[in-house]
Parts: structure tokens; C-alpha cells; sequence
């Protein structure tokens, strides 16, 4: 029985771990925004940015 928690514990750290390493390398709210109203085709509203 000691085995399955010692494997439980284990397993939780890697998710930690995978968890915040993918939550290290997601964009900002901020740049995900940019990056959408930039790439959405057929939008009429212009970037004030990139004139």
C-alpha cells in the first residue's frame, strides 16, 4: 500500500510540473488579443499599432 501513494505522490508532481510549464509558455491574455485582432480575416477594424 505504501507503494500506491508513494506512486500517487510521484504522479502529482510530474502533473505539477507539466502543468506549470505549459502554464509558463501560454500567451498573455494581453498578447493572445494582439495576435487574434491581427491574423482574424475580414475585420474591419484596424490596428491602431501597426500603422
Amino acid at each position: 500500500m505504501i507503494g500506491f501513494w508513494f506512486t500517487a505522490m510521484i504522479a502529482c508532481l510530474v502533473l505539477a510540473g507539466v502543468v506549470a510549464q505549459l502554464g509558463w509558455q501560454l500567451p498573455t491574455n494581453d498578447e493572445l488579443r494582439r495576435v487574434l485582432l491581427r491574423v482574424r480575416p475580414g475585420t474591419r477594424r484596424v490596428d491602431s499599432r501597426t500603422r
